[in-house]
C-alpha cells in the first residue's frame, strides 16, 4: 500500500516545483536582459571613446594594459571582462528569448548565469501554471520524481530471487 505513496508524493512535489519553471524563466530572462543592456551600454561608451581617440577596442584595451600605472592596467583588465560578459549575456539572452518553454529549460540548465540565477531565486514569486507549458513542466516534474523513486524498486523486484 505505501510502496507507491512515497514516489507519488515525491512526484507531486517535483511537479509543483518544476511547474514554476516557466515563471522563474520569465523573471530570470528579465534580469538577464537588464544585465545585458547595462553591460552593452558600458561597452558601447568604451567603443565610442576608443574611436574618438582613433583606436579600436582592442587597441584601447592594449593601451590600458601596457600603461605604467597599475590603476590603468586594472581598468584595462576590467574592461576586457566587461566586453566578454557583453558577448556572453547577448548570446544567453538570445538563446532564452528565441526558445520556447522547453528550450529555455535546456538553455538554463546548460548555460545559466549563476549570479543572475541566484539573484532571481532570491526574489522569485511563484505563479500558478495556467498555461500548457506550465502544465507540461508539472507533468515532467511528476514523471521524473515518481520514476526516480519507483524505478529502483522495479529493478530490485526483477533481481530478487524467486522462492520455490
Amino acid at each position: 500500500m505505501f510502496k507507491g505513496v512515497i514516489p507519488m508524493i515525491f512526484g507531486l512535489a517535483l511537479a509543483g516545483g518544476l511547474s514554476q519553471f516557466p515563471e522563474f524563466a520569465q523573471q530570470y530572462s528579465q534580469r538577464v536582459a537588464g544585465a545585458y543592456f547595462e553591460v552593452r551600454d558600458v561597452a558601447e561608451r568604451f567603443r565610442v571613446d576608443a574611436a574618438a581617440n582613433g583606436k579600436t577596442t582592442t587597441e584601447a584595451i592594449a593601451a590600458y594594459q601596457t600603461s605604467d600605472n597599475a590603476f590603468f592596467r586594472d581598468r584595462g583588465t576590467s574592461m576586457k571582462t566587461v566586453l566578454a560578459r557583453e558577448i556572453h549575456l547577448q548570446d544567453h539572452y538570445a538563446a532564452l528569448t528565441n526558445g520556447d518553454g522547453f528550450e529555455q529549460l535546456v538553455v538554463f540548465a546548460t548555460g545559466r548565469d549563476n549570479e543572475i540565477a541566484m539573484d532571481t531565486l532570491g526574489i522569485f514569486k511563484p505563479a500558478i501554471p495556467l498555461t500548457f507549458t506550465g502544465f507540461a513542466h508539472a507533468a515532467l516534474g511528476f514523471l521524473f520524481g515518481y520514476g526516480l523513486l519507483r524505478f529502483p524498486v522495479r529493478i530490485r523486484r526483477r533481481r530478487a530471487p524467486k522462492s520455490a
